[in-house]
Order: structure tokens, then C-alpha cells, then sequence
């Protein structure tokens, strides 16, 4: 039964005071609570910490600058919740997301990860990324996997692994490449309810960025390609 199932969000920040707030009060907003937000930092240098320690209900958890496959594999770690989900720091959740979701997990047993689609935003008075600048992207919803728009039984991690600490950059592609692999059954809602906002300090933004996120892309395909060709689905856990 999943009904009363209870919840570990784990988010990842490094410098996001300009944004956390407003993620926390979407976290905190849903209409099935969460039991617990786990706040993992990653050596912030700005007032996000300072950020986090003022909401009830958040466990903070520093550590150094290590990448954001460590800080998601710590999350998960330090989770006590039978279902985990994840929310980077600057994006926001609808109201019902985790409601909608906890509901459909509890009457589909055999699945063990639900998604949402998803929409791209901007905050009023920023301007799109150049990198992001793409006719129709904040036009219309998606439904592509992101961890902001999962939720995870947490069983699932002891058989696919946590996520690759190698990986820079795409390490959820990584992840949901092994997912693939093995064959998980996952399932995408039709609803609307995970929305990602674009800025200039997103982790793919730069030029720098997008070289190492297609070098990673590239090694993820490759061990994608050989666990196929060695009968495994398991990656590396963290």
C-alpha cells in the first residue's frame, strides 16, 4: 500500500538563495505533505544555507563541492521515506503533484517509478539562455524524464544503483539510461506538474558546459551499448 506511504525530497543546491525559497514553499505546499526535505549543499558561498535552516521540516546536509550526482546519492542515502523525490533547487512543483502520484503508485503495484510532464519557464524579467533558445520550448509541456518530476519507490535504487559520481553533468541520463536497461516498468502522467526554470546559472548553460555534457553523453551510451551487450542493467552505486 502506498496511500500512506511517506516521502523523502531530496534537493541539491550549490548558491540558490535567489531561487530556494520559492522552491521550499512548493515543496512545502503539496497537498500530500512531505515527510521530510533534505537540503543537501554543496559548498554554497551565498545566504542558501541561511535559506534552509529557517524552514521547519528541512534537514541540511553539507558537504564539499563534490558534484551533483554526490549530493543526489547523499540524499538518497539519509532518506527515511519509503518513496524518494528529488527537486532541484530552483524549480517549483504543482500543488498536487505528489498526491497524483502517490495515488497511482498505490494502485499499480508493478510499477516503481512515476513521472509527470513537464513545462520550461522563465523567471518575469529574465531572459531566455541563449543555449535554451528553442521556437515553441516554453510553449508546450514535455514528457521527458527529469528527476525533478519523479517519484521512486526506494527499493528501486538498491536495483538499479545510485547515480554515477564520474558524471558531471548527465548523470541522470546515466540513470535513466539503466533504468531502460533493465527493462523497470515506469509510467508518465498526463498531468502537467513539474515545472523548470531557466536561467543563466543553470548547470548546462555555458559553452564549457555543453562540451562536457556531450562528452558524458557519449560515455553514458557507451555503457549503455556494453551492459546490453553483457546481459546487465546495474550501474555503478555510489
Amino acid at each position: 500500500m502506498t496511500g500512506g506511504a511517506k516521502v523523502s525530497l531530496v534537493i541539491p543546491t550549490r548558491n540558490s538563495g535567489r531561487f530556494l525559497a520559492e522552491t521550499l514553499a512548493s515543496a512545502v505546499a503539496q497537498s500530500h505533505p512531505v515527510e521530510e526535505i533534505l537540503v543537501v549543499d554543496s559548498g554554497s558561498t551565498d545566504d542558501t544555507l541561511a535559506i534552509a535552516v529557517r524552514h521547519a521540516g528541512v534537514r541540511v546536509l553539507v558537504q564539499g563541492y563534490s558534484g551533483l550526482c554526490r549530493a543526489w546519492n547523499e540524499g538518497i542515502a539519509a532518506a527515511r521515506g519509503d518513496l524518494i523525490a528529488f527537486l532541484d533547487s530552483d524549480d517549483l512543483w504543482h500543488p498536487r503533484k505528489l498526491e497524483l502520484q502517490i495515488a497511482f503508485l498505490a494502485h499499480h503495484a508493478d510499477i516503481d517509478l512515476v513521472a509527470t510532464r513537464m513545462r520550461f519557464f522563465v523567471s518575469p524579467g529574465d531572459q531566455i539562455p541563449a543555449a535554451f533558445d528553442r521556437p515553441g520550448l516554453l510553449d508546450t509541456d514535455h514528457a521527458s524524464f527529469f528527476p525533478g518530476n519523479l517519484l521512486v519507490r526506494r527499493p528501486l535504487f538498491d536495483v538499479v544503483g545510485g547515480f554515477d559520481p564520474d558524471l558531471e553533468i548527465a548523470g541522470d541520463l546515466d540513470w535513466f539510461a539503466r533504468i531502460q536497461d533493465l527493462k523497470i516498468s515506469t509510467f508518465t502522467l498526463p498531468d502537467t506538474l513539474y515545472f523548470k526554470r531557466l536561467h543563466s546559472g543553470n548547470l548546462s548553460h555555458n559553452a564549457l558546459a555543453r562540451q562536457v555534457w556531450r562528452r558524458e553523453l557519449a560515455t553514458a551510451c557507451r555503457a549503455s551499448i556494453l551492459r546490453k551487450a553483457r546481459g546487465q542493467g546495474r550501474g555503478p552505486v555510489a
